[in-house]
């Protein structure tokens, strides 16, 4: 995708700015919607590394020639296509498969009228050279990512259009603020991502040697020392990895885990290291001794979440066999069994009493079952949401939880389950929340390989995005029309909207601060 920034130039008018994300347009394309809908959804088991039933789904070609048992899209007939009859569950075996979320309904609708339309590849010229039968088919670059910013003229509206490309970028899974909330790690493709929010900037980046894929989990030990990581390809062996939080040096690394890790978390004493696998196991590490202290091997499903209780009594897992583990830490045998109707993603602990959050999802029930750790007793289910919660996230004293959900929307609630916002702009799902340690910011990270800041308000502050994977190029910019970057930013925007690069007004606005919007 590609993004966009829409300016509303009006001198002497103050301009608002409302983040979204740009409309479909009518007719759908295979480029613009229906690759990156692949890319996304698709290509971890259909792609050049991992070809699942000899399907692949990387390439236009790929897609028309189909699997072993011949095409799975027949154009212009969905209703006869295998393609969109298992996507939409309406023929074995279903998928993407449990407990990947189903595509949304808008997806589901994009993929039956591209189909219906004739599954035309709208490209101007061939993405990929024309496959030879038996030959592996060479795989394409994801497009780069767009967002839309609107600025809107209070007394009326002028409107040019600026276009400024960033990425490809992955889809962000990991982010944590570090104790004294000065630095938001942000987990990247095979490097660690270092905003400096106090300096308003991107102030660098650390290259994990030896690891394959993106950091899909990271942690910060309570005094702020140490940073835990995870990453690694799908159905290969994953890298764990403990680094120095000063100079991202490497302290120690694991390689047990099979598959990949999604949740990873430190005790509060900081001597043990838990990690979630696909894999189905629970891996916990002795960082004194420096080597494996027990693989729990109870769940009978992916493993996808972890978190320690704030005393350090209790190790939560959950996973998509529909349960919740709680195991006596130290001892690592199981004292409580917390069953849902769905599968439970990650987790998260009251950080200053016995509640357990869990984020659930699935066909029958989407929201965040609220658990007395202490009693086993459930204390609220927070529903209403149309697509499964992937994160949960407490301020640290406890006095609200932000969950990040597939329906692009990030929802704030009080300790008393009252929902307090809902937060859009993302234009994809959030697959990771966390809190700032002052307990008025918020961040979510999103598929759209976007940041957000946001006030325990409802404000948005700042959207923060890396320009490039494996570049120092970036970009903020705030509600208010002020932004600040470093390197190339391609199109007009340098010349039309100079006069709102302001990096003082944007740490300002990262602090919390209330300004006017700027003015043109």
């Amino acid at each position: 995708m590609w993004l966009r920034w829409l300016a509303c130039v009006s001198l002497g008018l103050t301009a608002i700015v409302a983040l979204t994300v740009s409309q479909q347009k009518p007719t759908v394309s295979y480029t613009k919607d229906i690759q990156p809908l692949f890319l996304k959804r698709c290509v971890l088991c259909h792609g050049e590394n991992k070809a699942e039933h000899n399907l692949r789904l990387d390439s236009y070609e790929a897609v028309m020639q189909g699997d072993k048992e011949g095409a799975v899209i027949v154009p212009g007939k969905s209703s006869e296509s295998r393609l969109y009859l298992v996507v939409a569950g309406k023929r074995e075996p279903k998928m993407p498969p449990d407990p990947l979320p189903p595509l949304t309904p808008q997806e589901l609708e994009l993929l039956r009228r591209w189909i219906d339309e004739g599954a035309k590849n709208d490209a101007a010229v061939p993405t990929t050279p024309s496959p030879v039968k038996g030959q592996p088919i060479p795989s394409i670059a994801p497009k780069p990512q767009r967002i839309t910013v609107q600025l809107t003229a209070v007394e009326g509206i002028q409107s040019s259009q600026v276009t400024v490309e960033f990425g490809p970028m992955p889809a962000l899974s990991a982010i944590a603020f570090s104790p004294d909330g000065k630095t938001l790690f942000v987990g990247g493709y095979r490097e660690v991502v270092r905003w400096d929010l106090s300096e308003g900037k991107l102030m660098g980046r650390w290259n994990i040697n030896g690891l394959e894929g993106s950091v899909t989990a990271l942690a910060i030990n309570k005094d702020g020392t140490q940073i835990a990581i995870a990453g690694g390809a799908p159905q290969q062996p994953t890298t764990v990895a403990v680094l120095d939080a000063a100079t991202g040096k490497i302290l120690q690394r694991f390689t047990d885990p099979k598959d990949t890790v999604p949740s990873i978390a430190f005790s509060p004493d900081g001597n043990w290291l838990a990690a979630a696998s696909v894999d189905k196991f629970v891996y916990v590490w002795d960082l004194r001794e420096g080597k494996l202290a027990a693989t729990l091997k109870e769940h009978s499903d992916w493993v996808l979440g972890v978190a320690f209780s704030h005393d350090g009594k209790w190790l939560a897992t959950s996973s998509a066999d529909r349960t919740v583990l709680l195991w006596e830490a130290n001892k690592w045998q199981i004292a409580r069994k917390l069953e849902h109707p769905e599968t439970v993603y990650r987790l998260a602990f009251q950080p200053n009493g016995n509640l357990l959050a869990a984020a659930v999802g699935g066909l029958s029930e989407r929201g965040v079952w609220i658990w007395n750790a202490e009693t086993g007793q459930r204390v609220r289910s927070l529903g209403g949401m149309k697509e499964p919660v992937l994160d949960v996230a407490w301020s640290s004293d406890g006095k609200f939880l932000v969950a990040g959900v597939a329906d692009n929307t990030v929802r704030l609630y009080d300790a008393n389950g009252n929902l307090r916002a809902t937060l859009q702009g993302h234009g994809d799902w959030v697959n990771a929340v966390a809190f700032h340690p002052d307990n008025n910011r918020f961040a979510s990270a999103s598929n759209d390989g976007t940041v957000r800041l946001w006030h325990i308000d409802g404000r948005l502050l700042a959207v923060l995005v890396q320009l490039a994977s494996g570049k120092d190029d970036w970009l903020i910019v705030t509600p208010q029309g002020y932004f600040a970057h470093e390197g190339t930013i391609q199109g007009q925007l340098a010349t039309m909207v100079e006069q709102w690069r302001k990096p003082e007004m944007v740490r300002r606005i990262l602090a919390g601060e209330k300004l006017t919007p700027a003015k043109p």
